[in-house]
């Protein structure tokens, strides 16, 4: 049937009078004629399959959800703020290291206030970039036709990076479905001529410049729409759109008063120091087309052995943006110069001539619905890459973002060109062009299938080798979601076989993966203890047996365990992405090890009388000193979780920089076990000094958490640094010496 044709026509218009406004003629080339009409989307079947591709790529095994650092500090701070009854002001911390808007956290909280598990949160993300694929549809057939909307919404509902994406829980994931939305908006006033649009059209700009700064390259875009639309916005509009910024804004504003500016300092010291002009946006846009990197799962797995056969994918996508870019820029430069050369040459002085030629320019596009259309799109895919031409930093993937989906929508002007250009016409079949205009839309429709086909097979296969678990998660993507929750009844299962009264848990000193696992499997427990392997916190006498497992491989935590006479295995956990756990039952107090010195106990204590008592010390490996500690009394006082500071100096030199390390729990109690390593500077290793306990080890404590204050009776959340500073401990008794002779 003709209606299912993939036709791109232009509507015939009605006969127009003389005195047609500008919102008229707009009407006539846009509203329900040629090949829009109401509803007419739901008739094509292109809608429908990039609907159902987008739909099935981007919630296929979506338990293997990346979860890494800045998941947990968003669903954490939503999750804080439900349960101690606190408003967010704050998100994450952004790559400048400005915290960013808390609009996030508060799309997360009617899910935080539900459930720990952050995977609703991320179906909702999955299922919000769904509707982005629909709405991308949408607008582009209503005001660029149906192949380009064809094209475009194919290539953004498989795109390799837009599609990674929607996947996981990240601030500026939820951009793409409301800029859709904010075009939609900036059309009806700067093409089709509506009133009012310019008060919702800068609210959602607010939305997404508050879920990722980048998005406030997209004003001038706005900026140009109300320039150019036929009717100019009432004076309530900018009215509205004033006080909804303000009110958007009150959070942020709080936080900056109460911090004295600190995100105003940082920007400032972003956009002051070390621009620069550099090509890597034009890098950062080949990721923008590309998908996730080979080096994601590490090196072996199914998805490396068979990337490098996607970078002809890629290419095929690549082609198709640019030269849907350069025809979209040839429509929107060709009807100005056509203009601008039609303007009769002016006899007066040159700034008289060029001035006649600009207003005649000017009221040329301005009165081309077209052209307005056109411009605004291109305009917003050019601009923001344009502008990171100039950068003070690194820039990232998802800074382009903002593009999402013009960029896609661009892609399909050149196919759009490519099939009107050499549309088959009753030519002979000897005629020179008879061959052209039957190969040329056969090879463009032949990129169009391998650049969607190749790209879900793509996005298909990546989540699939998650699954399967042949991939290393501390390569860089991590343990997924599912796998953490799946661990977590595991332990909780073998916790109640083994008898056990609690479990302690050493996560990877690296805040990338060890924040996710003490969330996900000790955060909201009483009976689980979580801290960083850099550490080993083990159960009191009377508290019973406990298990203990390390989910950092390689650490010091794994030996020790394997070597203490009073732990031994309780199982053996398989993980995918890494090699099975080995889980410990530990019970009473562990002996004095072969390799430890022990002498008369030394106390660190606060004015409380609250500290570690060190019991014996070691350098069982050449480097590394090992400490042994029992909890006195209480642990740090204040919001947040225990946390000690050891530090070791080098005796007999002042100069030598300190060592130290950190232990962080998420719960601590007195009569506990704490094992602490700290690496030995360079100036102690050669030497056959002994390491006393006087000087040379110091001890601070105090609490890490979120930053919390009130206003009155209500209370903030901020994540900036907060809980207890540390402060340092009184060594008890101050003449008392533990010695170890440190030899080569």
């Amino acid at each position: 049937m003709r209606e299912q044709q993939l036709s791109d026509a232009p509507a015939p218009e009605a006969p127009r009078q003389a005195a047609e406004t500008p919102e008229q003629t707009t009407r006539g080339a846009f509203a329900g004629e040629g090949t829009w009409r109401r509803w007419c989307w739901l008739r094509h079947w292109e809608f429908w399959l990039a609907l159902a591709l987008g739909a099935f790529l981007r919630l296929w095994q979506i338990g293997t959800t990346q979860f890494l650092d800045d998941q947990t500090g968003l669903y954490a701070l939503a999750r804080a703020g439900v349960l101690h009854h606190v408003i967010p002001l704050t998100g994450i911390p952004s790559s400048i290291q400005s915290l960013n808007p808390p609009l996030s956290v508060y799309l997360l909280m009617p899910f935080a206030a539900i459930t720990p598990n952050p995977l609703p949160a991320v179906v909702t993300l999955a299922l919000w970039n769904v509707a982005g694929v629909a709405l991308c549809y949408i607008f582009a057939l209503r005001y660029f036709g149906r192949r380009v909307a064809a094209v475009g919404t194919l290539l953004f509902a498989t795109g390799g990076s837009a599609l990674n994406f929607s996947r996981f829980l990240w601030q500026q994931n939820y951009l793409p479905p409301l800029l859709v939305l904010w075009a939609f908006t900036l059309y009806l006033g700067a093409v089709r001529g509506k009133r009012p649009w310019l008060a919702g059209n800068i609210l959602l700009l607010v939305l997404a410049v508050q879920l990722h700064p980048t998005a406030v390259l997209l004003a001038p875009v706005t900026l140009a729409g109300i320039l150019l639309a036929p009717r100019l916005p009432r004076v309530r509009e900018y009215v509205i759109a004033a006080i909804g910024t303000l009110l958007l804004f009150v959070p942020t504003a709080i936080f900056e008063w109460n911090s004295r500016g600190y995100d105003l300092h940082k920007l400032g010291h972003y956009l002051l120091h070390g621009g620069r002009f550099n090509l890597d946006v034009f890098r950062v846009l080949w990721g923008a087309l590309d998908g996730p990197g080979s080096a994601d799962l590490g090196p072996t797995t199914p998805y490396a052995n068979v990337h490098r056969w996607y970078f002809f994918i890629t290419w095929c996508v690549v082609i198709l943006v640019i030269t849907g870019w350069a025809v979209l820029t040839v429509r929107v430069v060709a009807p100005v110069l056509a203009i601008w050369r039609s303007v009769a040459p002016d006899p007066a002085r040159l700034p008289r001539r060029l001035m006649n030629g600009a207003i005649a320019v000017w009221r040329g596009v301005r009165a081309d619905s077209t052209w307005r259309a056109q411009f605004l799109l291109w305009f917003w895919v050019t601009l923001p890459p344009a502008t990171m031409l100039h950068n003070a930093g690194r820039i990232f993937t998802h800074y382009l973002l903002v593009i999402f989906p013009s960029l896609f929508i661009a892609g399909g002007f050149g196919v759009d060109w490519l099939l009107t250009r050499f549309a088959i016409r009753p030519i002979h079949h000897t005629h020179p062009a008879a061959l052209r205009q039957r190969i040329v839309p056969a090879l463009a429709l032949v990129v169009i299938v391998v650049a969607v086909a190749g790209e879900g097979a793509r996005m298909f296969l990546y989540p699939t080798t998650l699954a399967t678990g042949n991939f290393l998660a501390y390569y860089t993507y991590g343990y997924p979601l599912d796998e953490m929750l799946t661990l977590d009844g595991q332990l909780t299962t073998l916790q109640r076989q083994q008898g056990a009264a609690a479990t302690y848990i050493a996560t990877p000193v690296t805040a990338r993966y060890g924040a996710p696992a003490e969330y996900l499997l000790a955060a909201e427990r009483a009976d689980r203890v979580a801290f960083p392997a850099s550490c080993l916190v083990l159960p009191a006498p009377s508290d019973g047996a406990a298990l203990a497992v390390s989910l950092a491989p390689g650490s010091p935590v794994n030996a020790l365990l394997a070597a203490l006479p009073n732990a031994r295995v309780a199982a053996n956990v398989p993980l995918a992405g890494g090699d099975p756990l080995t889980v410990y039952r530990v019970a009473g107090t562990a002996p004095t090890l072969a390799d430890e010195t022990t002498a008369q106990p030394v106390t660190y204590r606060n004015g409380s009388g609250d500290g570690l008592r060190l019991e014996a010390i070691s350098l069982a490996t050449p480097g590394m000193l090992r400490l042994r500690w029992t909890i006195v009394g209480a642990p740090p006082a204040g919001p947040g979780s225990p946390f000690y500071r050891v530090q070791f100096h080098v005796p007999g030199t002042t100069s030598a920089p300190a060592s130290s390390v950190d232990c962080a729990a998420t719960y601590l109690h007195a009569g506990e076990t704490l094992f602490t390593w700290i690496p030995l500077p360079a100036q102690a290793t050669p030497s056959s000094a002994d390491v006393a306990t006087g000087s040379p080890i110091q001890v601070s404590a105090g609490t890490q958490g979120f930053d919390e204050f009130s206003l009155g009776p209500i209370r903030f959340l901020t994540d900036r640094g907060g809980g207890a500073p540390l402060t340092p401990l009184t060594r008890m008794p101050p003449q008392t010496a533990l010695s170890l002779a440190l030899t080569p």
